[in-house]
């Protein structure tokens, strides 16, 4: 429930208790990496990553790898993070993080947006609830200028995201840009609301 309200710390808690109770690992361990990711603890992810890999399966694997690479993108080691997650869609060519972590990967080096947009199209076919790619998806279309597209993908997102705050800014940025100035204000007081 945490993690779907974007709240790390209270997931995180949830978590270790579950861990402290004697639960099953794969009941509980990717949801703390999930949590400690959201408040950008990465050196901690990679710690609980090296012992989480002994034994796991393939596909436990391949999630595993994701979230080092996202771990380790957040570390800013860019190269460590590609083979990370390149070793994961090794294993499991359908990992939503690991395919959505080479995407963002992509953007941040700030490749053609115009390939990479092909790219979040492709995973949006696959996965279409997705609200980080929704969002950066947006994003591309706001930056080409096809606002009402570009809001149509923030609203998407905040569908997926509710109490995301990111979709929301897009979404009334595009808001202003259409002139739609009271939906703006609109989205900028739920955006306080959330923030308090």
């Amino acid at each position: 429930v945490h993690l779907s309200m974007q709240s790390g710390p209270e997931a995180e808690k949830e978590c270790r208790r579950a861990a402290e109770l004697g639960m099953d690992p794969t009941t509980w361990r990717i949801n703390l990496l999930a949590a400690l990711l959201m408040q950008r603890k990465f050196s901690d992810v990679l710690d609980l990553i090296d012992q989480a890999m002994v034994g796991a399966d393939a596909k436990a694997r391949s999630e595993l790898l994701a979230r080092r690479g996202r771990a380790l993108s957040g570390l800013e080691r860019t190269a460590e993070a590609r083979e990370a997650y390149s070793g994961a869609l090794a294993l499991d060519p359908e990992n939503e993080q690991a395919a959505m972590g080479v995407i963002m990967m992509r953007l941040q080096a700030e490749e053609d947006p115009t390939a990479v947009a092909g790219d979040i199209d492709r995973f949006l076919e696959k996965f279409p609830n997705n609200p980080e790619m929704l969002i950066a998806r947006a994003d591309l279309y706001r930056r080409s200028g096809e606002l009402e597209t570009a809001k149509e993908f923030f609203l998407r997102a905040k569908e997926q995201s509710p109490s995301d705050v990111r979709p929301m800014i897009g979404l009334a940025t595009v808001q202003v840009a259409l002139r739609e100035l009271d939906a703006a204000e609109a989205e900028l007081n739920r955006i306080d609301e959330l923030r308090k």
